[in-house]
């Protein structure tokens, strides 16, 4: 009996020696997927031999996170991100708790970018970025521990090309993914907030930030009386933000007292309206192309061609309707691009005698028409901002040759001279948007500190 006894309590000894190894592994593997990786690893393998703290407790207790004496804080660290149909940018931004009370923005640490078409989910990039954060030692150990732990919370902000409701979001341009959930995001981060917005309310944040610290990259295509600027300023008038991109986004900022507060839209889906015998042509062509084949309605909308797959299609309809203004090497190449919209606009520009020019003028002329649209519904006499992938390429074009752009514009008839009113800039900086998610980020990190000192 004795020996049985012995064996038994050797097995139980060994059972539980297993099921501890067991569940170190467990949450190993589950610190790496949030995002750990194997500087944890090394992180607890170092302190284990200092302290008495068991993995779970040293991650999971802010006791052991005392005891381990990180030190008072020093910096907080947000992680940001806008994600459209073709690139995701991210980057990590650290602050000081003196700067973050006092509304300072805050400093790159690291940042990449990715091609969206590489990825199978939003969790896969973030994934990606953060073990490259952490192979290119972005953040020393001691911040990276400062970070993990539960002492030091840390906010995130996602911008998403798509309509966010209930912090998530499934992707209007890339079908592929998944719906998005915020709280998914947390539980896979081990972040205590994750707030997702759409991008263009980022790019307004951003836009808001950068001008009020003069610090916003912008070209002007549009100036407005002096006096009439300096009047409307201060009275706070709205600001429209729009872009085209992989979609159209459109977003209106409106000041609430304290600040301006961005309003997302749909704009990008509303009717596409020709202005002419040819865009009544190519509206046909859109049809055909998108609904009438499958049987769906004879809408079109204006995000069809104010986007880089409209730059294609509008070149592609001209193609077919002057086969022989064709140039036989640009239509090559943009047969054989995987970014075709790219190879329009870098031939179009070249060359002003070309068909893919009359593509680029015709993408520019529907595109403006719909800015002014947009600005007669919302009077935005603080400023019309123009953003998205495509306007920063066609800069020097635009401020060369700004008749089409201008004059559809501003032609709305006996509402002209009202967009003659409003200031219209280009936003050449491509990471204003993430600015804007960091400005979240910051806002949600410092309204968590309140709500955590009032309990």
């Amino acid at each position: 009996k004795l020996s049985s006894s012995k064996l038994t309590d050797s097995k139980l000894s060994s059972s539980k020696l297993a099921s501890s190894k067991n569940n170190h592994a467990n949450i190993l593997e589950r610190l790496r997927l949030r995002g750990g990786g194997s500087t944890l690893s090394v992180a607890y393998g170092n302190y284990s031999s200092q302290f008495s703290h068991s993995l779970t407790q040293w991650w999971f207790n802010s006791s052991s996170a005392t005891s381990m004496n990180l030190g008072e804080i020093e910096k907080y660290f947000m992680l940001a991100g806008d994600v459209g149909g073709t690139n995701a940018r991210l980057a990590i931004y650290s602050v000081t708790p003196d700067n973050l009370t006092a509304g300072c923005v805050s400093s790159e640490v690291y940042g990449r970018k990715y091609k969206v078409r590489h990825f199978g989910s939003l969790a896969a990039v973030i994934g990606q970025f953060l073990k490259d954060a952490e192979k290119d030692q972005a953040i020393s150990l001691r911040e990276y521990l400062q970070i993990k732990s539960r002492r030091y919370p840390t906010t995130a902000c996602i911008a998403v090309a798509g309509h966010v409701t209930n912090n998530q979001v499934k992707f209007t341009n890339v079908r592929k993914w998944p719906l998005i959930r915020g709280t998914d995001l947390e539980r896979q981060l081990g972040i205590q907030k994750v707030q997702l917005i759409n991008d263009f309310c980022a790019l307004s944040e951003g836009v808001v930030a950068m001008e009020a610290i003069g610090l916003c990259d912008c070209q002007s295509v549009q100036k407005t009386p002096l006096l009439n600027s300096r009047k409307r300023r201060k009275a706070r008038p709205p600001m429209l933000v729009i872009g085209a991109g992989t979609g159209l986004g459109e977003c209106l900022m409106v000041w609430n007292g304290k600040n301006y507060h961005a309003m997302p839209s749909e704009g990008g889906h509303v009717d596409f309206s020709p202005r002419n015998k040819v865009q009544a042509e190519i509206l046909e062509f859109m049809r055909k192309k998108y609904n009438c084949s499958q049987g769906g309605s004879p809408h079109v909308s204006v995000e069809r061609l104010c986007s880089g797959q409209g730059i294609q299609d509008i070149y592609e309809f001209l193609r077919k309707k002057y086969p022989s203004e064709i140039d036989i090497e640009a239509d090559t190449e943009f047969e054989n691009a995987i970014e075709k919209a790219v190879v329009v606009t870098n031939f179009g520009q070249r060359d002003r005698r070309s068909l893919m020019n009359r593509a680029v003028e015709m993408f520019l002329s529907i595109y403006a028409a719909e800015i002014g649209n947009a600005a007669l519904k919302f009077l935005p006499f603080g400023g019309i901002y123009i953003g998205g992938g495509i306007a920063p390429n066609l800069k020097d074009y635009i401020e060369k040759y700004p008749g089409t752009f201008l004059t559809a514009v501003r032609d709305k008839g006996r509402m002209s001279h009202l967009v003659r009113e409003m200031p219209i800039k280009l936003i050449l900086s491509d990471g204003m948007a993430i600015r804007g998610a960091e400005t979240v980020a910051r806002r949600k990190l410092l309204k968590f500190l309140d709500d955590r000192d009032s309990l």
